[in-house]
């Protein structure tokens, strides 16, 4: 049975930044782990600007990305406490791109080996995490970091000087499936957005974009084709195509239905408001 990662990494944290081993010694061990467990030796921890199509997409800043293996796929840790069952048929990190998918070359490969990597060694991880950050400032300037493209840890409570250590040249953001008073302690630099599962009904989406500031909604909307303009009378912005969400404040957050959540039937995937109506 896959242990909770984030419940394991808050138990032996917070970790201080400043007591991390080296970023070479770490990058060392991580090689080391992933080609003995998995046959492959990475390069780097975090996706830099360019190497995730999702995260390259808008304008502003460069985007990094830590992409784990979403919820108990590693085998060893589930990676999202929250997730609901029609989230986890329908990730994107099992069921779209080439994380559909599961051969030697497969990215799910690297993210189990990122997120076994992160619960048995969180040191050296977390060194790689703020090693990687610094190169990609020095490289790019002022960036963004999403540390859950496809997890939902709570970094603020497992290492919260990490939002602090760089100032406005990095500004961090995610998405959650959170209860809002389980995130309460994220501070102002790390933008959250709420997301909403099959579980929730109008008022609980509406209680999300007033906690969050923001909601996101995947919609039954295809590929090209425009998503509502509202919902529940809230704003619906385009989060296809930008996904830079720390700008954002009083609007839902619209995602095209993609991988394995299209045809989806449990009310996670909504269906757009009809002109002059609501559904």
């Amino acid at each position: 049975m896959s242990k909770d990662l984030t419940r394991h990494l808050e138990r032996i944290g917070p970790f201080d930044l400043e007591t991390l081993p080296a970023y070479r010694e770490a990058l060392a061990a991580y090689k080391a782990h992933a080609l003995e467990r998995y046959g492959r030796k990475p390069t780097r921890f975090l996706s830099w600007p360019g190497d995730n199509l999702k995260l390259a997409k808008g304008s502003g800043r460069p985007v990094m990305g830590l992409a784990l293996a979403p919820a108990d796929s590693s085998g060893d840790w589930n990676a999202c406490r929250w997730s609901t069952a029609s989230c986890r048929a329908a990730c994107l990190g099992r069921t779209a791109g080439r994380y559909a998918f599961n051969g030697p070359r497969s990215p799910r490969i690297a993210t189990e080996a990122r997120t076994t990597f992160l619960g048995e060694y969180p040191r050296e991880a977390l060194a790689l995490i703020v090693g990687e950050i610094d190169r990609g400032i020095e490289r790019y300037g002022p960036i963004a970091v999403r540390l859950n493209v496809i997890s939902d840890l709570r970094w603020e409570v497992i290492t919260p000087d990490l939002f602090a250590r760089w100032g406005d040249r990095v500004r961090f953001y995610d998405y959650t499936k959170a209860p809002a008073d389980a995130r309460a302690s994220a501070p102002l630099t790390y933008a959250l957005t709420a997301s909403v599962t099959e579980r929730d009904d109008a008022d609980d989406i509406g209680a999300k974009v007033g906690a969050y500031d923001r909601a996101a909604i995947v919609f039954a909307t295809k590929r090209g084709e425009a998503l509502p303009d509202a919902y529940l009378g809230i704003p619906v912005i385009d989060g296809d195509a930008d996904d830079r969400r720390y700008r954002d404040s009083g609007v839902i957050i619209g995602l095209r239905a993609k991988g394995g959540a299209i045809g989806d039937r449990s009310g996670f995937v909504r269906t757009p408001e009809p002109i002059g109506g609501r559904v």
